[in-house]
């Protein structure tokens, strides 16, 4: 996934100057895929609401984006409540990335 998203520690290694390059949503690490989606404290906060939510047990660790998804797979609930619960990580993980893009549009206007 990261090899796929132009986040702020691959356009920098490109040449691409920020302000800060850190991560929109908590503003503590540089940005990346894996910090934004699962390393982020905001990140995990979300996530550890929809594993109380879904009662899914919580992940020991998650430090990526692919080992989260993969997280929401393996548990011991039947086909069905599988696929939801990794919908619902899936979905989760697209509004993050919402949010960033918004956050990202609204500090390049200020």
């Amino acid at each position: 996934m990261n090899r796929n998203i132009s986040m702020a520690v691959a356009l920098t290694a490109q040449g691409v100057t920020f302000d800060d390059g850190k991560c929109p949503m908590c503003g503590i690490r540089d940005e990346s895929a894996d910090h934004l989606l699962a390393e982020c404290v905001v990140a995990k906060n979300i996530r550890w609401r929809v594993c109380v939510w879904t009662k899914t047990p919580l992940p020991d660790s998650s430090n990526s984006v692919k080992t989260m998804l993969k997280h929401a797979l393996n548990n011991n609930k039947p086909a069905k409540e599988k696929q939801v619960v990794y919908t619902v990580f899936a979905i989760t993980t697209w509004k993050l990335w919402t949010r960033r893009m918004i956050r990202c549009s609204m500090r390049s206007f200020t």
